[in-house]
């Protein structure tokens, strides 16, 4: 069986099911999630969407864990051994440096190939290429955002994540437009975080970049229309110039799961530091798409492998 203890919204949700699925198409394991974390979440940014997000889309099948404690106490001897040894050495270092992405790589690539052998796939951020030979049960546990968990089945994976629910007459409209034209999905979250040192790292996408964004798209697309999906539909009026270009706004109402299935409609993206909008550009299948994103995802010195070289980088 393959247990993940899952983090986070519909984005984030979706990196970890790509990275079990792969796993699950290499071993022929059963699919077992844990949303105890994410229901739990005490800082629920955003508000909604604190959920199994993967219910709405067309996945492999999966058992979902309802037990109250941690799917880690239902392991292996071996593994709750290696993994509380692992978390008594970063966990201190995690608690002094919160936002120090690049050193708690670093730390917990360090046991990566003792937990590696015993079944334990645990990493919060970046990549470490784990293996598929283990005989017993997997425990996964992380963020997997990178496309090296994943790439692999990425066919598959665009099979699987569509909705099962059809939109509505009034969506599929939109998402047919989107398809035929040269359509822009711009991806804008405009936030403000009580954390200040959590704010500045994750404050990465500025009215400065979109509007170099939105030129360089201009420049290399003929009659652009541009799909604005934002939590802040007022600020994105009042502070983003897209000139005399159409442009459509995404419903304020809409859920995420559709948003994402009209999003990736789109032939080019203008991405901002957001699982969600990565997933759709990763998702969109128009051969010659244009993705700009910003050089770094986060406000420090971690190297995300989010960001792909072929892309414009602003």
């Amino acid at each position: 069986m393959i247990k993940v203890e899952t983090h986070g919204r519909l984005g984030n949700q979706l990196f970890q099911y790509a990275a079990a699925r792969s796993l699950q198409l290499k071993t022929g394991q059963e699919l077992l999630f844990s949303f105890r974390e994410v229901i739990n979440e005490a800082d629920q940014e955003g508000g909604s969407g604190w959920e199994d997000a993967l219910k709405y889309f067309n996945v492999a099948q999966y058992r979902t864990y309802s037990k109250k404690n941690l799917l880690f106490y239902h392991s292996s001897p071996r593994q709750i051994a290696l993994t509380l040894a692992f978390y008594a050495d970063y966990k201190p270092f995690l608690m002094k440096n919160p936002y120090d992405f690049t050193g708690l790589y670093e730390k917990q690539t360090k046991w990566a190939p003792r937990l590696d052998k015993a079944g334990v796939h645990w990493l919060r951020q970046g990549f470490y290429p784990f293996t598929a030979d283990y005989k017993g049960n997997y425990l996964l546990n992380g963020g997997f955002e990178a496309p090296g968990y994943f790439d692999d089945i990425r066919d598959v994976l665009l099979r699987e994540l569509t909705i099962k629910e059809p939109l509505s007459i009034q969506q599929e409209e939109v998402r047919k437009k989107l398809k035929l034209c040269n359509s822009v999905c711009v991806s804008i979250r405009h936030f403000q975080l009580s954390d200040a040192a959590r704010e500045n790292i994750f404050n990465v996408c500025t009215p400065e970049y979109y509007a170099q964004a939105i030129k360089i798209i201009k420049e290399k697309v003929a009659d652009p229309v541009f799909y604005v999906s934002s939590n802040d539909q007022n600020w994105v009026k009042n502070n983003i110039d897209f000139s005399e270009s159409e442009v459509i706004f995404e419903k304020p109402d809409e859920l995420a799961h559709n948003k994402l299935e009209i999003m990736k409609a789109c032939r080019h993206f203008i991405i901002s530091n957001s699982t969600f909008s990565w997933w759709a550009q990763y998702l969109g299948e128009y051969d010659n798409k244009i993705v700009i994103s910003p050089t770094k995802w986060y406000n420090n010195k971690f190297e995300s492998p989010l960001i792909d070289n072929r892309w414009i980088k602003l």
